[in-house]
């Protein structure tokens, strides 16, 4: 039966799929427990509203890091690069044995989100790779799917853990670290498509080169700014949803995780059936205007609810829009940069500015919370900045013709690194 899946997909990218899914099988085991609930967790050690936003901005320290390995890993080979960055994240998750107060959560948690959002450019740069067009947009959904489905089994299970005994991370975190490791050995087996290593070294390039993609792909440029005002809304109000959620609305670890992580996940799920059918007969970008709009529907959900079925019902709305900017953010990236060689490149600018976004959201939510902001209020800030960012890419989506013809960027015919 495995053999009729597998064998669905053309030789190359039946063989990556193969180890791609099976990496995404513990990956989601490994998420669901220790990714989802930090902040709970944080919250229920006695974290304030600074260490809850060190600890979601942590996440994205390592995606702005991704402008170091994105450039690292085009010059190198990818997957012995990567595991490398993965076997830090995934080690890391045993020292919660020795954890007793909210600061040594925090920063072995912080640990572990800065080497696994380091790992993003690295890893899609080996699926546009190694996985051919035609069939690009199914496989990265089917990967997704796996990893989301096997991380709400997780995070249920967790989450019913965690309501007996918050102290029972102690145990739950070096569980977790055995499925990623496995994950990364899984990884580590996929071999890299047109994959030079000695051409590689020889086109070693300086790191403030990548810069130079900005100014010479406007499309690129413009895209990646209307998506940094889009995104950004959410961010602000992250460190804002452990307080609603712990000390204003007094939701349990088992609620609170069917709307943060299952709720969201098996939206996901669902979600990237339908942008993936879609991804392969319209614009990636004309698409990601309708699901950013539907990112509005968690900090309306958050600012409304007076109990968990309010924000379940948001989060998977949000769930179904969030994966759609998943997949149509990446193949609108991989078509910006058509052939050009420095792929990684564009992927470690895209995460830069994903990081950029994610540690001053979060510090200006946890500022304005400490202000006598109500998280109300800060919720309808995001929803506007939401929608302000959903208006830039229809804008975009109306002058991309006009936007291209001032590009420059040489049409390179090396392979993408």
């Amino acid at each position: 039966m495995l053999k009729r899946f597998y064998a669905r997909f053309p030789l190359f990218d039946r063989y990556t799929y193969y180890y791609d899914s099976q990496y995404n099988v513990f990956t989601g085991l490994y998420w669901g427990i220790t990714i989802p609930m930090q902040k709970l967790l944080a919250r229920s050690l006695g974290a304030s509203e600074y260490m809850i936003a060190l600890l979601v901005s942590s996440a994205f320290i390592g995606l702005l890091l991704n402008i170091i390995s994105g450039h690292q890993v085009s010059t190198r080979p990818k997957i012995k690069y990567a595991s490398k960055i993965l076997l830090v994240a995934r080690i890391a998750p045993v020292f919660m044995i020795f954890v007793s107060n909210a600061w040594m959560f925090v920063a072995i948690a912080s640990v572990i989100n800065v080497f696994e959002f380091l790992f993003g450019s690295a890893y899609r740069s080996i699926q546009k790779i190694n996985y051919s067009e035609a069939w690009r947009p199914k496989l990265i959904g089917e990967t997704r799917i796996i990893f989301s489905l096997f991380l709400v089994i997780s995070s249920f299970a967790a989450s019913m853990i965690y309501d007996i005994g918050t102290m029972n991370l102690r145990f739950m975190y070096p569980v977790a670290s055995v499925f990623g490791l496995i994950g990364v050995w899984r990884l580590s087996r996929i071999k890299v498509r047109y994959e030079n290593i000695a051409s590689m070294a020889n086109s070693r390039q300086s790191i403030f080169s990548m810069f130079e993609l900005l100014r010479h792909n406007r499309t690129f440029f413009f895209f990646v700014m209307a998506l940094f005002v889009l995104a950004f809304g959410n961010k602000i109000g992250e460190p804002v949803d452990a307080f609603r959620l712990r000390d204003e609305l007094a939701i349990s670890y088992t609620n609170s995780n069917n709307a943060l992580s299952i709720a969201v996940h098996l939206s996901q799920i669902l979600g990237m059936f339908f942008w993936a059918k879609l991804a392969l007969r319209s614009n990636p970008l004309k698409l990601l205007v309708f699901s950013g709009v539907l990112l509005a529907a968690r900090p309306i959900s958050f600012a409304f609810a007076s109990g968990p079925v309010e924000i379940i019902i948001g989060m998977a709305v949000y769930g179904f829009g969030l994966s759609g900017m998943f997949l149509l953010t990446t193949l609108t990236i991989y078509s910006i940069s058509h052939e050009d060689s420095r792929l990684s490149g564009y992927l470690g600018l895209h995460f830069f500015f994903v990081g950029v976004r994610g540690i001053i959201g979060p510090c200006i939510g946890a500022l304005l919370l400490r202000n006598g902001i109500t998280s109300v209020h800060i919720y309808f800030a995001n929803t506007g900045i939401i929608m302000t960012g959903v208006v830039l890419m229809i804008l975009i989506n109306i002058f991309a013709g006009n936007i291209a013809r001032t590009n420059r960027i040489d049409r390179m015919t090396v392979r993408a690194t």
